[in-house]
């Protein structure tokens, strides 16, 4: 099963940033309801084995700031907090598997810049300003011809016993 640990992402004025943006670029947008931040990836591995207990911190908070691009292919979310680097570490060390980890939620995988206008429209937009709860989840992703299909299957929020501060 093709495994990954994140946090679910709700963008207020994701439709509107849509909206703004779709004109000056051709691309894959992601579905409002599969926005997500990915801690750390997994691959293809038994869930059973990630079901572990995972340190959070304690009623701390996610911040979405600004919209940036990767190499104009990715166009994204930053996103900030004090421990946000803690679970990405956690699960390198626990499992012995490197990670690339740029806090972020994609918002359209770009296929080709249509306008020269994209990073005005980037900076008009602005800072987005969206705080989100540090819920994590270990998520499976099954890829269809339609889009990835995205599944909770296991809420490590919900073990309060080891939280950090």
């Amino acid at each position: 099963m093709r495994l990954f640990v994140a946090t679910p992402v709700v963008i207020p004025n994701f439709k509107e940033i849509k909206s703004c943006l779709q004109g000056d670029i051709e691309g894959k947008w992601v579905e409002e309801h599969n926005l997500h931040l990915t801690h750390f990836f997994i691959g293809n591995d038994d869930p059973q084995k990630y079901k572990i207990t995972l340190p959070l911190p304690k009623d701390e908070m996610i911040t979405l700031k600004s919209i940036s691009l990767f190499d104009e292919k990715i166009l994204y979310i930053n996103a900030y907090s004090k421990h946000i680097y803690y679970i990405n570490d956690f699960f390198s060390k626990t499992f012995h598997k490197k990670s690339r980890f740029k806090p972020h939620i994609t918002l359209c995988r770009i296929k080709r810049v249509e306008s020269n206008n994209l990073s005005r429209k980037i900076t008009e937009i602005g800072e987005i300003d969206v705080k989100i709860e540090f819920k994590v989840f270990l998520c499976s992703s099954t890829l269809t011809r339609t889009g990835p299909i995205y599944k909770k299957i296991y809420d490590y929020s919900l073990d309060n016993s080891s939280k950090i501060s």
